[in-house]
């Protein structure tokens, strides 16, 4: 090796440890972007478990399928994918493969040489979509390989490799063994494709005990799969292992004649008519159905958990026999009989006989048992059937098995493993701090074949090579483009900031907002006493010599100056100034100045009084500061840099005795509301402005007299539309009583009476080639409008009175999108526009929401024309929209994507650009709250028909998104923040249906029980932190309570005809009563220890088990005939569990209308007597918190309509106005 590794002295581009399928494909990527790529190969020989592979992969669109007519989508793949696999398949990995199967893999195999042949529907795929290649998965290494080493790529074989060198979470290289010396390889990336651990049994046996019991199990993996990848990745590394457990059993193996141990297994398929025998020669099970999903728990509920293949020898020539090609080489055409017949001669568990009797002669079988079931099986296909009458095993070209028959003995053959090291999007490597390890890349089984378990628990056949080939590819363009990325001259630096300018917590600022929403709020403030103005000294003898260059720090004397005038300003307003303002506070809740724009009693304010309603020019460039910095990036309607020299100039003018003009006081006043608003509590030792919620109100006030005596609606300037866009978006109490439907005609009206709707019209082009018009306020323009365009369009798709319709036509207008460029950046010659992918800009986030928006606005038009509302629209029609929203989401540069946020590289733009993270969490929970309402209509349907299985994916994936990305938007959203919360309780609603209705899956029981708590736990302390909140949540609480005694009403009747023998709820012969909630009769205490036969196992089924006997195991009770209870949630162990207990025992969680559950019975149980839901001794009541409860054994869809739920909560959404 030391000849060998000469050349690899220096630093390595790349290196691929392993020469799988993945290892091989992330080659070629890498060598194709110029990298210098080596491969490192334990085995003497390349290829690894790819080459004894079959080498099916899943595709979807290919040529194949267009040729046999098969009807196929990405959207049923993907619903398919996820059924089979449960709920830990990695939905965003499998979606990307299924997108880019049919290009990225089939065709780009395609293109080195590789032929599909075969097309099937294996068990779990609703079309055939499974695809065989001529040659196997030795065809595909042989033409990888091949192309690999043609781009230069450097393999070395029996070079093990020991050690991932990791420092500070960057990967710096590898020690490799070779030849019994250790070498250190450095390379700036090291792509990990070792495979699974399927060879290693011990490792098997750890990660699934419940194989421990079966009598044996093969191994099917490479003898080079012992998980030595796995072990380095973690301890090098502290990379994050999921899905271990998932490993993937198939009950189709026999033991390799030439493995002495007798421990490993050759896979078998290909059989026509066979049927299968257990030790007592019975027939068990739907030979059709062959895979692990359900072949192999069938397979070991036998005796002695191993069965016999019988069939006829007829069919022996088309068998295929995998995973040993020293033994059996898969030919590069064809099937080779003979190395089949060379099998059955050297196997101890294959057999061949003229009958039934010498056949069980041989293999040890009861002559009798298998002769009954085989003429029993014969018997069908005589009579034509077309399943058999047994287990409906299809029968179409089967024959008779009468002579000449052959037996295979099969056993457990552990031979892939799902689970592995959690990925990003990138293959990057995350640590169990879900931060990506610098450099470091895994690929193909290692990493559960992508994502870390792309499949789930179960696999459909051909969702493993086919992901491996695809995600080693990303890892390889991955690197070439994280280069690219970090190339000197795409670095982004942050433009340099005043180093005065204030720090600010986003916790202190939801707090201060907090205080300041419910101040602003409240009604009939008391107006502060009066002091004539002639005591005071003017607060500009102090402002106006300050110099023009905003400061946003001052000395401390200076500092406390201002705050000891601002309070005098507040506390004691100028003479005449106190009357005007307080007499004009009522209408700060009225829309009257906003909708006659006129006011006769109102007289133009003098310049005196301006001077002592503004702020100081000190703390006004602070308030202007804090917006820039902090609140424009939301609706960056203004030029900052034109701004904030007509806010110098204001000041400038009053310094002066010049009274400014109205509208640029009406926008800057309106800047100064804004930022007074969000003011965020400073440190002591920090400027602070004082009593901001007076400040925010005073300029409210003064926004509303400059708008009045501007005449803004007959005669609207830039500047007022400006003003009023800021208000109605960032303050919602401007004005409470009107709609955002009605807000949203004004500022149109106003756009149109300045004919911004026409800024690009031929003529105003033809205009400005002379010259003659401003581009800065061309982009401030267009800026304005497509932000009340985006606006309308997506409130069309918000239930209300206006859901369906919208204001401004796209033909009624010509207006191009804003230019993606930095204030700074605009230039006299126009050239400045960027590409949204390419340098972020303050601006890539509004062109974002606005292609959004455009969807929103198609989709509202599909749904006119077809003359039907939007959840009336043809399924096919949603799924179309769904892509668009899709595509629109794809189009995004990374920063504003989902999976891309823990990228190195993005978190260098967040460092420069900090709003850019703020407006990601902003794009993306609006973009998932509108594809959740899009296909929830289909959501309940999804439980009955399988075409809809997709929406309900999207949906729950949705929700979860919105419930992840609320904390976030809760920081930044303080004035929204019951918009913010409704959302949390619609998706949480959508969890507990979605829980509801699939109630029955035991492997995602725990999860889901845990999940729907802590969405509980997020609306209780949304409850805590926001009167709006509380407010708005009670109302929704009441809305569901309604609907659940709707759903009670049905549950009891029902429950009288169905338990006729069971024991009564009732002691008496009385109805049971719903009597009303007094919680000071239930008395409980937090943390208290019960006898435990005084509490029940409680169990999110809703069922109901008898104090005497309830475990923790969950099991039924065998000795106490058990009733259902209608109520919904419950936690096992419920006195034991503190989280459980701390959350019951809130009555701020109970329901408001209705009493927690009862014993059953007008006494207290006894020992052994049944209890309702757990209520022992003392328990607290169950927390039903606000959601419709049913019994398990009802239809829920029947017994809930749940559409109309959604529906009832959108319209009181409405209601509130938001």
């Amino acid at each position: 090796m030391g000849s060998m590794l000469e050349d690899l002295s220096k630093p390595i581009d790349v290196i691929v440890v392993g020469s799988g399928v993945a290892g091989v494909s992330a080659a070629i990527e890498a060598a194709v972007q110029g990298s210098e790529v080596v491969v490192l190969e334990a085995q003497s020989n390349l290829g690894g478990a790819s080459i004894i592979s079959g080498g099916a992969c899943c595709f979807v669109g290919t040529s194949l399928q267009q040729e046999q007519k098969v009807q196929d989508s990405v959207e049923l793949a993907l619903s398919d994918w996820v059924t089979f696999g449960g709920p830990t398949a990695d939905i965003a990995w499998a979606r990307k493969y299924l997108e880019h199967s049919r290009v990225d893999v089939c065709e780009w195999l395609e293109n080195m040489g590789v032929r599909w042949t075969t097309l099937m529907q294996p068990e779990g795929n609703s079309v055939p979509r499974w695809h065989l290649p001529e040659g196997w998965g030795r065809a595909i290494m042989s033409r990888l390989i091949e192309r690999a080493k043609a781009l230069g790529v450097n393999f070395k074989t029996r070079a093990c490799v020991r050690r991932l060198i990791v420092e500070n979470e960057t990967v710096n290289g590898v020690d490799v063994l070779f030849n019994g010396a250790l070498h250190t390889l450095l390379a700036a990336n090291v792509i990990v494709t070792t495979g699974g651990f399927s060879g290693n049994m011990a490792k098997v046996m750890d990660w699934a005990p419940c194989l421990r019991s079966v009598s044996r199990v093969l191994s099917g993996g490479s003898v080079a799969a012992k998980g030595l990848g796995h072990d380095m990745l973690f301890r090098d590394a502290g990379a994050d292992l999921v899905c271990l457990d998932h490993i993937w059993v198939y009950p189709v193996g026999t033991p390799d004649p030439t493995d002495p141990e007798g421990k490993r297994g050759l896979g078998v398929r290909g059989f026509r008519t066979d049927i299968w025998l257990n030790s007592e020669g019975r027939r068990f099970h739907n030979e059709h159905l062959k895979g692990p999903r359900s072949g192999t728990p069938a397979l070991l509920s036998q005796p002695d958990q191993t069965l016999w293949a019988i069939f006829p020898q007829s069919d022996i020539d088309n068998l295929e026999i995998i995973n040993n090609p020293e033994f059996f080489p898969p030919p590069l055409a064809g099937h080779t009989p003979a190395a089949v017949k060379s099998f059955w001669a050297d196997s101890a568990h294959a057999w061949l006989a003229k009958d039934i009797g010498e056949l069980c002669q041989a293999t040890g079988l009861p002559v009798d048992n298998a002769r009954e079931a085989i003429d029993a099986f014969n018997a069908d296909i005589i009579a034509g059937r077309s399943q058999d009458s047994r287990f409906g095993r299809p029968l179409a070209g089967l024959v008779p098995l009468t002579e000449n028959l052959a037996a295979i003995q099969l056993y457990p053959m552990a031979q892939k493993t799902f689970g592995g090291v959690r990925t990003d999007l990138e293959c990057r490597v995350l640590n169990q701090s879900n931060r990506p390890i610098s450099g470091l890349y895994a690929a193909g089984e290692v990493a559960g074949m992508a994502g870390g378990c792309i499949n789930g628990r179960a696999a459909l056949e051909g969702t493993m090579y086919g992901p491996c080939v695809y995600s080693g590819r990303v890892a390889g363009k991955a690197i070439g483009s994280l280069r690219t990325a970090t190339q000197p001259e795409s670095t982004i630096e942050r433009p340099p900031s005043d180093g005065g300018a204030l720090p600010s917590s986003e916790h202190d600022l939801a707090e201060r907002v907090r205080r300041l929403e419910q101040a602003l709020l409240a009604r009939g403030d008391q107006a502060p006493p009066r002091q004539d103005s002639a005591t005071r000294r003017s607060d500009w003898e102090s402002s106006t010599s300050d110099g023009r260059n905003p400061v946003r720090v001052q000395d401390q004397t200076n500092h406390e100056a201002d705050l000891q005038q601002d309070q005098e300003i507040v506390e004691h307003p100028a003479s005449g100034t106190e009357v005007r303002l307080q007499a004009q506070e009522l209408l700060v809740n009225s829309n009257e100045y906003l909708l006659l724009g006129t006011a006769p009693q109102y007289e133009p304010l003098p310049v005196a009084e301006l001077v002592q309603i503004l702020p100081n020019r000190t703390n006004a460039r602070r308030l202007f500061g804090f917006y820039v910095d902090n609140i424009n990036w939301d609706q960056h309607i203004i030029h900052v840099p034109t701004t904030s020299r007509h806010l110098e100039l204001i000041y400038d003018q009053l310094s002066e005795g010049i009274k400014p003009e109205g509208v640029r006081v009406a926008l800057i006043a309106a800047i100064f509301a804004v930022a007074a608003y969000f003011w965020p509590d400073s440190p002591p030792s920090e400027p602070t402005l004082h009593d901001a919620k007076s400040c925010c109100r005073k300029w409210i006030l003064l926004i509303q007299h400059v708008l009045v005596e501007s005449n803004h609606l007959s005669f609207p300037t830039l500047e007022t539309l400006q003003a009023k866009m800021l208000l109605t978006h960032f303050l919602p109490i401007f004005p409470l009583t009107t709609g955002r439907r009605s807000q949203q005609t004004q500022l149109v009206n106003a756009a149109h009476m300045l004919q911004i709707h026409l800024v690009d019209s031929p003529r105003e082009r033809a205009l400005r080639g002379k010259g003659t018009q401003d581009l800065i306020d061309l982009e401030v323009k267009r800026r304005v409008w497509w932000n009340i365009v985006a606006g309308d369009w997506m409130l069309s798709f918000m239930t209300g009175p206006q859901q369906g319709t919208y204001i401004v036509h796209p033909d009624q207008m010509n207006v191009e999108f804003p230019s993606n460029v930095d204030d700074k950046d605009i230039t006299a010659e126009g050239n400045y526009d960027e590409p949204v992918l390419g340098s972020p800009t303050e601006m890539t986030f509004t062109i974002a929401k606005i292609r959004v928006s455009t969807v929103i606005r198609e989709l509202i038009d599909t749904a006119n024309k077809a003359k039907v509302n939007v959840d009336e629209l043809d399924y096919e029609q949603i799924l179309v929209f769904d892509k668009k929203l899709n595509d629109v989401y794809d189009s995004l540069p990374p920063y504003f994507r989902y999976e891309d946020a823990s990228r190195p590289y993005v978190q260098e733009i967040y460092n420069a650009r900090p709003y850019l993270e703020r407006q990601r969490n902003f794009l993306l929970f609006g973009l998932y709250i509108r594809l959740s309402l899009l296909h929830r209509p289909f959501l309940t349907r999804s439980y009955k028909e399988p075409r809809y299985r997709y929406s309900r994916m999207v949906c729950l994936r949705s929700a979860r998104i919105v419930i992840d990305l609320h904390k976030a938007m809760r920081e930044v959203s303080s004035g929204r923040m019951w918009l913010v919360m409704y959302h949390v309780f619609v998706a949480t609603t959508t969890l507990v249906m979605d829980y509801a209705c699939q109630r029955d899956d035991p492997q995602a029981a725990t999860e889901r029980k845990q999940e729907i708590l802590n969405c509980y736990r997020i609306l209780e302390a949304g409850e805590e932190r926001d009167p709006e909140v509380k407010e708005g949540l009670a109302t929704l609480k009441r809305i569901t309570n309604e609907w659940r005694m709707r759903s009670d009403s049905a549950l009891y009747a029902s429950m009288a005809r169905r338990l006729p023998d069971e024991v009564p709820l009732m002691a008496s012969t009385q109805p049971r009563p719903r009597p009303e909630i007094h919680p000071q009769s239930q008395p409980h205490t937090q943390g208290h220890s019960h006898h435990p036969t005084h509490s029940a196992s409680l169990t999110l089924s809703g069922k109901r088990t008898t104090a005497a006997t309830a475990t923790p195991t969950m099991r039924p009770p065998t000795t106490t005939t058990t009733t259902r209870d209608p109520y919904l949630f419950g936690a096992s162990d419920a006195t034991h569990n503190t989280d459980m207990t701390t959350l019951l025992s809130d009555r701020s969680t109970w329901s408001i209308d209705t009493t927690p559950p009862r014993y059953i019975g007008p006494e207290a149980p006894q020992n052994g007597t049944e209890i309702e839901a757990g209520l022992g001794s003392g328990c607290p009541p169950i927390p039903d918190l606000w959601f419709p409860h049913f019994d398990a054994d009802l239809d829920p869809t029947n017994n809930l309509q749940w559409e109309s739920l959604f529906r009832d909560l959108d319209n009181q959404q409405t209601r509130l106005g938001l």
